[in-house]
């Protein structure tokens, strides 16, 4: 690269990115970054320096590579830059074209260059820039010449990752699609010719360093190339629509393409051999020549055009029959590929027959590229067996497979069984993964898929692998060697010349046959037959597989077989010890505390809290289960699992209709849990443990237990006599922050299931300011605790007024926390508030302390006086309502003394102003509801007692309740119209599927029949107004559905009281008690409140039934609801009327 720029400041650049990473200190490191910084941002030739020292040859690599990371960071800068230009842009690219192609800069420095490129097409709104590349990738494709054809390759990744218009990527593929494959084809023919060349001298050390040199550097080239097909299909394959779809088609449909990813499949270093010894790699597309340069750039080449090609073949099958396989070359390879694939396996696994110094595990872990090849390869296969036209060579390679390929796979390596004592958690989750959905990109999950495959669409495949499979494990746990096969086991005999039963020991033999028989559980369920022989296997074989000197990995796979096949054997009642003792030696996995052993606990837990979570067949499992109680108890203090503590969870769960019969079972458990709580407690306050997940789990159970139906109320004292000490201990320690909610939810079920407050939640009530403090101020699932309290506890906190005034100042805080950072707190959670201060008047009535009343109406009013302030209060108007039934509900609990301070206050007047302005907008029931019976307690009050502000609204107070009752009335005729429909359409569902059955020729009429009947969602309610109530006093749709669900969830006092009939009676009471007043208050109301009025007293309310939300297919679930309102019809109610015009 020329260089243009100061070669000082080249030379200080060069200086400052050696010590960016020698410093010797973290001081001397910052230094020098901050002055790279600087150069950055006062340099303008920074980029064309950093280039200049990447290509620079007596330079170390480490500084040639920092100076590649530094432009990429360099350009993130510059191009945020809003001064920065499109010229400027393009001379960047021009930069990094032209690196591209410069010899003394490394391919691996060059890929880093690709991302500031893309950063530069992406940032430029102008196409200047992508026409000026491409234009230079057109020129420099088709120049033979090495440092072109990697220019125009890079470049064309970066052009196809930056453009994700189809109709662009037509064009480009249309316009380099010649070029690209001209551009493979180069060093294909080349490279197979300098193999065949030496062919003899592929073995180390013959072969010469020109040779390999010259062969390597092609295979990198190739790799290139096909790293930039990689990109183009995964950019084709980008979108799910149909121009992407048609993009691929075309690519698929590209016979120049499908040649060379064949010809550089096709690649062999041993294609011509006539060794005996290397003639079993011959078409083999696993690279194992021992030259490693030369194996590890053949293999990656491959491994990366076979997931090429694998993504290819994926989408067609995924789009079939939608993409046509005809003129589908990838589609048509397969004809040749998959024979090339399936003895390049055969080869490999038993390369150890053709050469005593290869392994095929050795070789697999020697090499990343390898798993991948492999890896590739089995997926196909996996995809392929699922299609019809590949089933004969299947079905006739079927044996080959099984005995060579896939069993040999199956089984583990060494380095597995090392991953049991190093990483037992990942060893678990490979055994999983083998054993349900494959979803790792290992060539092991990929052999099981080919097992899957093979029991699903081949003929014979099942009995072949089950078969197989129960015959290996009894030959590994009864013979010695092969030569028994012929006698005991001759279903075994295409095994006995076999790698996989030669070469491996019984322990792997077993835990291979139990593993691929786990993986095909779900097929083996369907044969009687295949589940009669494997359960012949187990018996005859119980003591063996249970004894405990068996190997530790095939325990592993003992607990995944149980965790799946519990449900599947030993029905026969003769059987079920047999069961029994299966279950019981998983137990015994328990006990094992030493760390090279873990990885057997932990596969014990897995498949224990499997077995005994299933509710289908628990009813078996319960003569095991005091033993297993006996168990789980015993082996808690050492163990730390998570999934231990689900286990406990689903014993005590699903159980509990059987250990609720033990007193001393669930003693135990909770005695156990108890000391469980202080080992971990006393760990994480001591420092010495930072994860509280072991707390979070035990709590969780006894939650669990807490909430149990048949251990409530029934142990709820025996239970809290437990539990006492260490919930106080959680509870007072700032570590409860973690489990303020399971307190909580504790607490909760202890009142619901007494109806009372416990000794255990009346000594937790002190906990509840700590709780608030946590949560920032919101209540989040303090607020059902507190309903609860509220209700359940009127009684206690009447008596204890400390408690009662902390309660109360926490709902009344609620009403003023702000979002702030990491707290989002909406009006519905401030409403919360104020609806507790109203469950907690109507509970505590006229005996709330003066001074603590006083304080919450001053604490509301001040709020109010708040949302009047803000300039747009609408949006608080639900909040205002909330708020102002506080204050009415007081009233109407004691109304001389709050009607008293608040005319002493000032406030009366304007708080009845809000009430009569905002209440015509109430949009939900309770807020009705709660003014609706507020005012009609105040409309009785002694006339003598009522303040001026009062008696000036008396009319309007009145005209508002009818209001709100006719909105009521409205809603409930609306609901009744909307239930009423759906007993309809249900019916006439019901209708519809009676004729189906009788004939298919009426399927048409019906429908039309059905479409007559309901007509449309608008016609619902034509006979029903809707309330005239549609200015909406909710902000926001998540403050509405927020406020929803708390009010559905409510335990409110007012809930079974009916407003109508609570209204109906103090207008009588205010006729007969105080006529005079009740004939000035008739004469002055609007004509329309007064033919409401009268509507309102001459109805009576009577019982409705209405389907459930019930999805129950069986007829139509109803429930009784007392909603529906109707015009009373008998002459004894007729003369009961109340005629209002007549008074």
């Amino acid at each position: 690269m020329e260089e243009i720029t100061s070669q000082d400041s080249i030379e200080v650049i060069q200086q400052l990115l050696l010590d960016s990473f020698s410093a010797r200190s973290g001081i001397e490191q910052k230094r020098a970054e901050d002055q790279l910084s600087r150069h950055l941002q006062n340099d303008p030739n920074f980029i064309k320096n950093l280039l200049i020292i990447s290509s620079k040859s007596d330079l170390s690599d480490q500084i040639k590579e920092s100076a590649c990371t530094y432009i990429n960071t360099g350009m993130i800068v510059m191009l945020n830059d809003k001064k920065c230009t499109v010229e400027q842009r393009i001379q960047w690219a021009d930069l990094f074209m032209s690196a591209f192609k410069e010899p003394s800069i490394k391919l691996k420095n060059k890929l880093k260059l690709t991302y500031p490129l893309t950063l530069i097409i992406n940032s430029s709104k102008s196409s200047e820039i992508r026409i000026a590349i491409f234009t230079k990738i057109l020129e420099w494709i088709n120049i033979k010449e090495k440092q072109f054809i990697t220019a125009s390759l890079l470049g064309l990744q970066v052009i196809i990752s930056a453009i994700s218009e189809t109709q662009y990527l037509y064009k480009i593929f249309d316009a380099i699609e010649l070029g690209f494959c001209e551009t493979a084809n180069f060093f294909i023919t080349p490279l197979q010719d300098l193999f065949n060349s030496h062919v003899k001298d592929m073995h180390p050390p013959n072969l010469p360093k020109l040779a390999q040199e010259s062969i390597v550097e092609s295979l990198n080239m190739l790799t290139l190339w096909a790293q930039t097909l990689k990109k183009i299909v995964s950019q084709f394959q980008s979108k799910d629509d149909p121009s992407h779809v048609m993009l691929m088609q075309k690519l698929l449909t590209n016979e120049n393409i499908a040649k060379v990813v064949y010809n550089i499949l096709d690649i062999n270093a041993y294609k011509n051999s006539q060794q005996g010894q290397n003639q079993f790699l011959q078409n083999c597309l696993i690279s194992m020549s021992g030259i490693d340069s030369v194996d590890e750039g053949l293999n990656e080449l491959k491994s990366v055009i076979l997931g090429v090609t694998r993504n290819l073949l994926s989408f067609t099958f995924d789009k079939r029959p939608k993409i046509k396989v005809d003129d589908n070359m990838f589609f048509k390879m397969l004809d040749t590929l998959l024979p090339i694939i399936f003895k390049s396996l055969f080869n490999f696994t038993n390369q150890s027959k053709y050469r005593s110094d290869m392994n095929f595990f050795n070789t697999i872990e020697n090499s990343n590229f390898i798993n991948k090849l492999l890896t590739n390869s089995l997926k196909i296969l996996a995809e392929s067996g699922q299609n019809m036209e590949f089933y004969k060579l299947f079905q006739a390679n079927l044996q080959n497979i099984l005995v060579d390929i896939l069993f040999p796979l199956a089984s583990s390596s060494q380095s597995e069984i090392e991953m049991m004592k190093d990483s037992p958690e990942d060893f678990i989750s490979i055994q999983e993964d083998c054993c349900h959905k494959q979803e790792s990109d290992s060539f092991k999950a990929a052999t099981f898929k080919v097992f899957e495959t093979i029991v699903d669409f081949i003929d014979g495949g099942l009995m072949s692998v089950g078969s197989y499979a129960v015959y290996i494990a009894q030959y590994a746990l009864n013979c010695q060697s092969p030569d028994e096969i012929d006698k005991r086991f001759p279903q075994l005999i295409p095994f006995k010349q076999s790698i996989f039963l030669n070469n491996l020991p019984k322990e792997i033999l077993l835990e291979t046959a139990f593993l691929i028989l786990s993986d095909i559980q779900y097929k083996i369920e369907e044969r009687e037959d295949l589940l009669d022989l494997l359960q012949t296997m187990i018996r005859d074989n119980l003591y063996s597989i249970t004894n405990q000197n068996i190997s530790d990995i095939f325990k592993c796979r003992f607990c995944c077989f149980m965790s799946l096949y519990y449900d599947k054997l030993f029905w026969n009642s003769q059987d079920i010890p047999a069961f029994e003792q299966c279950v019981n030696t998983i137990f015994t996995y328990l006990q094992y505390t030493k760390e090279e052993q873990r990885v057997v606990q932990l596969s014990a837990i897995e498949a224990l809290d499997t077995i005994y979570f299933d509710d289908e067949y628990s009813q078996r499992l319960i003569q095991t289960l005091f033993n297993a109680i006996n168990s789980l108890i015993k082996n808690l203090v050492h163990i730390d699992y998570p999934r231990y503590f689900d286990l406990i969870y689903s014993v005590t769960t699903k159980f509990s209709s059987y250990i609720k019969e033990n007193h001393e079972a669930l003693s135990s458990i909770l005695d156990a849990l108890n000391k469980k709580i202080f080992q971990e407690y006393d760990k994480v306050i001591s420092g010495g443990q930072k994860s509280t997940i072991c707390l979070n789990k035990i709590m969780s159970i006894i939650k669990g237990i807490c909430e149990n139906k048949n251990y409530m109320p029934q142990f709820i004292v025996m239970i809290e006599g437990k539990l006492n000490e260490i919930i106080l201990r959680i509870g007072n320690n700032p570590i409860s922050a973690n489990f303020d909610d399971d307190l909580l939810l504790i607490l909760l079920s202890m009142i619901k299931h007494s109806n009372k407050l416990t000794e255990l939640t009346k000594s937790m009530l002190p906990l509840f300011p700590n709780f608030f403090q946590k949560n920032n101020g919101v209540l989040s699932n303090m607020f059902q605790a507190l309903n609860y309290v509220f209700i359940h506890g009127s009684d206690y906190l009447k008596a204890n007024h400390a408690i009662l005034q902390s309660l109360a100042e926490i709902c009344v805080h609620t009403l003023f926390t702000q979002s702030q950072q990491g707290v989002y707190c909406t009006n519905s959670d401030r409403a919360q508030g104020a609806t507790l201060l109203q469950i907690l008047l109507q509970s505590i009535a006229n005996e709330m302390p003066p001074d603590l009343l006083v304080g919450i109406i001053n604490k509301i009013y001040e709020k109010l006086q708040q949302i009047q302030q803000k300039k747009n209060e609408v949006k608080c108007n639900f909040l205002r309502l909330r708020l102002l039934g506080v204050i009415f509900l007081a009233l109407a609990c004691n109304f001389v003394g709050v009607q008293q301070l608040l005319v002493q206050s000032n406030i009366l007047g304007n708080i009845i102003k809000q009430v009569l302005t905002y209440g015509p907008r109430i949009t939900n029931q309770y807020d009705r509801k709660i003014f609706i019976m507020s005012i009609s307690q105040i409309l009785v009050q002694d006339p003598d007692t009522l303040s001026d502000d009062f008696k000036n609204s008396f009319k309007d107070l009145l005209e508002l309740t009818v209001a709100l009752l006719i909105c009521q009335q409205k809603e409930e005729q609306i609901n009744l119209k909307k239930a009423q429909k759906k007993i309809n359409q249900e019916k006439t569902k019901k209708k519809k599927s009676h004729k189906q059955q009788d004939s298919d020729s009426d399927q048409d009429d019906d429908e039309s029949e059905d479409d007559n009947e309901w007509g449309s969602d608008s016609d619902t309610s034509k006979d029903y107004d809707e309330p005239n109530l549609k200015l909406d006093s909710y902000p926001n749709q998540e403050d509405a559905l927020e406020d929803k669900i708390i009010l559905k969830n409510l335990l409110n006092p007012f809930k079974h009281i009916d407003e109508f009939n609570y209204f109906k009676q103090r207008i009588y009471s205010l006729k007969q008690q105080r006529p005079q007043l009740f004939q000035q208050i008739i004469q002055n109301i609007s004509q329309d409140s007064l033919k409401d009025l009268q509507n309102l007293v001459n109805i009576e309310r009577v019982i409705t039934e209405i389907p459930s939300n019930s999805k129950s297919n069986d007829q139509t679930v109803k429930q009784l609801i007392p909603r529906k309102i109707l015009k009373a019809k008998r002459k004894e109610q007729q003369l009961q009327k109340f005629d209002v015009e007549n008074n």
